[in-house]
């Protein structure tokens, strides 16, 4: 998984890093292997449902991807509004 990290600079731009934070990967993929196996509970997974999303099913490395692509995508919404640090 990957920590995203915005800096807000006195210029008032938002600077975007992701970078990995110093879990052990085992670590990493244990934690990931039990939150699918919870997911495939009937109970989780219909508590996603119910909530109007599916359940997460990705690794570690998708979620990294999809985090820094959400980042860059609002940064760019951040921008285009005109908003400020304050």
């Amino acid at each position: 998984m990957a920590r995203v990290q915005i800096a807000a600079r006195r210029t008032h731009r938002i600077s975007i890093r992701t970078r990995f934070p110093c879990t052990p990967r085992d670590t990493i993929l244990r934690i990931n292997s039990e939150v699918a196996r919870a997911i495939k509970e009937s109970d989780a997974r219909e508590r996603f449902y119910s909530i109007g999303t599916e359940p997460p099913a990705n690794t570690p490395e998708e979620f990294a991807a999809l985090i820094q692509t959400e980042m860059m995508k609002w940064a760019k919404v951040v921008k285009a509004a005109g908003i400020k640090v304050e």
